[in-house]
């Protein structure tokens, strides 16, 4: 990740920087909405999991009701962010796997659309039973994009370029989608969340041939 690239003498000028322009863009963002409406749930936009720290998260949490670390990934423990802000976290623009045949490996890459859709479902399950997390926005398009983001194997849609529908891919995120009322309820513990963490980083080796996600399992 980003903080292993780093010369150790910059890592704690960079966690500073990032810090304080997070904190203040979430205390001008509560003024504002604040200022109109007292009972606005207020997300944490989106920031990559490895860019705040817990204790930048805790000094943000006064101006938020969420936590919202972008990606769910084997090596940074979400859980633990949000036990030191003492918020509930919401996942903002998860993966579960692009796949562009003619493009090589590509970011996020895993070896077919059926892939994807398992992938999205060991994941949401996961999400599901996790009593920490109360919401998750997956990284997805209804359809293929093209121009530059197709050039990086990026942003595939559940329709391809021609508009034909990925059918395994709709029916797989459709039927885990319904069934959020039937394992919310009921979350899991912790044993059993880190079977589901297993179950989930097993798919992705089982599929991926780009570089997510990180670390050793």
């Amino acid at each position: 990740g980003t903080r292993e690239q780093l010369d150790p003498q910059q890592l704690e000028d960079f966690e500073a920087i990032l810090s304080h322009m997070c904190v203040t863009l979430y205390k001008i963002g509560h003024t504002a909405i604040r200022r109109w409406d007292k009972n606005h749930l207020i997300f944490g936009s989106f920031i990559k999991e490895w860019a705040l720290t817990g204790d930048s998260w805790k000094a943000a949490a006064p101006y938020i009701d969420m936590i919202a670390p972008q990606h769910f990934n084997c090596e940074i423990s979400v859980n633990e962010l949000a036990d030191v802000a003492d918020l509930p976290i919401v996942i903002s623009d998860d993966y579960f796997g692009f796949h562009y045949p003619d493009k090589g490996r590509g970011h996020a890459g895993v070896s077919s659309h059926d892939a994807r859709g398992e992938i999205y479902q060991t994941s949401l399950m996961r999400h599901y039973k996790d009593p920490q997390t109360l919401g998750v926005t997956y990284c997805a398009c209804m359809y293929d994009q093209a121009g530059d983001t197709l050039k990086k194997s990026n942003q595939n849609g559940f329709y391809d370029m021609e508009g034909n529908p990925r059918q395994n891919l709709i029916q797989a995120v459709t039927e885990i989608n319904e069934a959020v009322y039937v394992h919310s309820p009921h979350p899991g513990t912790s044993e059993a969340l880190r079977e589901l963490e297993k179950t989930l980083f097993d798919t992705w080796d089982k599929y991926r041939c780009g570089d997510w996600p990180p670390g050793d399992r």
